[in-house]
Formats: structure tokens, C-alpha cells, sequence
């Protein structure tokens, strides 16, 4: 719109040049006779320079009018841009700072599971060990229940034939008897794991 009326502008401008240049030519050609006509046709060209003229100042105004608008918008663009441009430096810095404590959490978590493994690990190494040494407990029990009954069925013949000076047969079956328990009792024995030994 704007451009069609710089256009006509421009166009009624040239155009009431050449009238007027045409005019003055005339006018000058012919100085002595002025008649009505060339009356007319001067006051049409000074009417249409004048309207031109309004138009000229009007263009001018509502130019400068836009020009004062792209200004005041390419302005606020640019403080829009620089706005736009700290939100994401901003985001960038949050983004690469949480990606950073992602990766920290990540590794983390990661530790925490292979602790909780190994932690899973050892208390199913410790239940097994727990019921190992309940399994040698009554074990032991029991075998302490059966020499009480061996000594409670000990007769004064068998704590005779253990004190005989000569042969001592009834000694030896006693010695290898106990032997006997005492290696039982070193197997059911409860051994520490390797680890716990070594503290």
C-alpha cells in the first residue's frame, strides 16, 4: 500500500513537472498573450503540485510514523534476544549441572546395588553358617547327651577294669572311645569365615 502511493506520488509529480515545465515554456514563448485557457491549465497544475505537495508531507509523516515503529520493534527484539539468549545460557548451565548430578546419582546407585548384592551375598553366607551351626550344636548335644548316658551305665565292674594295672585293655577302649568323640567334636567345631579369621 504503502509503495502504490510513493508510486502515484511519484508518477502525479513527474507529470505536473512536465505540465509545468510545458507551461513555462509556453509562457515564456509567448509572453504577450496570456488568454484564459493557459489561466486555467496554470491553476490545475498549481492545484495539483499542492495536493502532490499534501501527499508528499502526509508519505513523509506516516513514514516516519513506521520508522519510528520498526525502531521501537527491532528494539524490543533485541531485548527479547538478549532475554531469550541468558533463558538459555541458564538452561544450558541447569541442564549440564543436573546432567552432571544425574550421572553422580547414576554411579551411586549403581555402588549402593552392588553393595546391597554383596550385603545379600554375606547374609545368605551367614544364615547358611547359623544353620550349620545349629545342625553341629544339636549334634553336640546329642553326643553329650549320649556320654552322660555311657557314664551314668558305668558300672563297678567297667570303673574296675578301667583302673586294672596289667592289661589295661578296658583303659585303651576308653582312650580310643574318646578320641573318637574328641575328633567328632573338632569337625563339628564352627571355623570362622576367611575374612572374619583375618581381623
Amino acid at each position: 500500500m504503502l509503495g502504490y502511493k510513493i508510486f502515484r506520488t511519484t508518477l502525479l509529480t513527474l507529470i505536473l513537472f512536465a505540465l509545468v515545465v510545458g507551461q513555462i515554456t509556453k509562457a515564456r514563448a509567448d509572453t504577450t498573450r496570456r488568454d484564459p485557457d493557459d489561466q486555467r491549465v496554470l491553476a490545475k497544475a498549481q492545484y495539483l503540485l499542492k495536493q502532490v505537495s499534501t501527499e508528499r508531507d502526509t508519505l513523509k509523516t506516516d513514514n516516519a510514523q513506521l520508522k519510528a515503529q520498526l525502531d521501537a520493534a527491532n528494539a524490543r527484539l533485541a531485548t527479547q534476544r538478549k532475554t531469550s539468549d541468558v533463558a538459555i545460557s541458564k538452561y544450558r548451565e541447569n541442564s549440564s549441572s543436573l546432567g552432571e548430578r544425574l550421572r553422580e546419582m547414576t554411579e551411586k546407585n549403581q555402588q549402593l546395588s552392588a553393595d546391597l548384592l554383596a550385603a545379600q551375598n554375606d547374609g545368605i553366607e551367614r544364615t547358611q553358617q547359623v544353620r550349620t551351626c545349629a545342625d553341629n550344636n544339636l549334634k553336640i548335644y546329642q553326643i553329650s547327651m549320649e556320654l552322660a548316658n555311657r557314664y551314668r551305665r558305668k558300672g563297678v565292674f567297667d570303673a574296675l577294669l578301667q583302673k586294672e594295672p596289667v592289661t589295661q585293655l578296658k583303659r585303651v577302649e576308653i582312650d580310643n572311645i574318646a578320641e573318637q568323640y574328641k575328633n567328632i567334636l573338632g569337625d563339628l567345631k564352627f571355623q570362622p569365615p576367611r575374612e572374619v579369621a583375618a581381623h
